[in-house]
């Protein structure tokens, strides 16, 4: 009987041990699974890098292989077919073309305002300022189209985006194409119609902005519902503010008061 009892020990020991053992065991491998994971996450963000780059390299290699449309054939394209204009901007990173684009845009669309209006800068006699008046709108036009590019990029990647930066840049600059149609229309509409003018201004506009819309969708792969709510996100936030110091102010005029004008001297 004591044999069994000593036999019976010694097995429920060894089954303890191998019970320690299996735990011991167990908890190695969570260990090496843990510090395993950093290194996979790791692994995992080298090879989505590497196959980005990879994918953007065959592009690159497709976009010197296929020549890149020249500056009329963008003007023409963006008119007729812009959908696959935006994608072959998009595609071959044209962004040098749509930069010199955009500034060429920009002076003509200058150039026919302050010839519409240049009646007023003869009387004021403003015309000698001409030169400043142009190059201070194009660096404004320019800063804004950098700006707008910032917050639609940020906003398109919220949304789920996945383009990059300075394709969209590109895409956004030759969305102003439209605007090389009111230099004849301050010639030959302008100085006669001026209602007319206006309507047909806010028709480019409206142009232009449905333009936009397609070139955030055409680099982010977005729907056309996240590409509009990318675009007007800015506005509206833009009238919520003014909305809102709008409000602000009557309230601050209504407990203040607005206060008297002294009365002077021969008023």
């Amino acid at each position: 009987m004591e044999e069994d009892r000593n036999n019976k020990k010694a097995k429920d020991q060894e089954s303890e041990e191998k019970t320690d053992d299996q735990v011991f065991m167990g908890q190695e491998t969570e260990i090496e699974e843990y510090m395993a994971k950093p290194a996979e996450e790791a692994e995992e963000a080298e090879e989505t890098e590497e196959a980005e780059e990879t994918e953007e390299a065959e592009e690159t290699e497709e976009a010197e292989k296929d020549p890149s449309p020249g500056i009329l054939e963008i003007i023409y394209g963006m008119i007729f077919s812009p959908k696959a204009t935006l994608s072959e901007v998009d595609r071959k990173h044209l962004v040098g073309k749509a930069f010199f684009l955009f500034i060429f845009i920009q002076l003509v669309a200058s150039v026919s305002f302050l010839y519409l209006y240049s009646p007023e800068l003869r009387e004021f006699g403003l015309v000698g300022m001409v030169p400043f008046v142009l190059s201070v709108t194009v660096s404004f036009a320019i800063f804004g189209w950098f700006f707008n590019t910032a917050v639609f990029q940020l906003l398109a990647e919220f949304l789920g985006g996945s383009g990059r930066g300075y394709r969209l840049f590109a895409t956004l600059g030759v969305c102003y194409v439209p605007s090389l149609f009111t230099a004849p229309l301050s010639l030959l509409v302008g100085p006669f119609y001026p209602s007319l003018y206006r309507l047909m201004a806010a028709v480019i506009s409206l142009w232009i902005m449905v333009l936009q819309i397609m070139a955030i969708r055409t680099v982010h792969g977005l729907s056309t519902g996240r590409s509009v709510l990318t675009f007007f996100i800015p506005l509206l936030a833009v009238i919520l503010l003014g909305a809102m110091m709008l409000i602000f102010s009557l309230i601050l005029i209504m407990n203040l008061g607005v206060p008297d004008i002294p009365d002077f001297p021969g008023w």
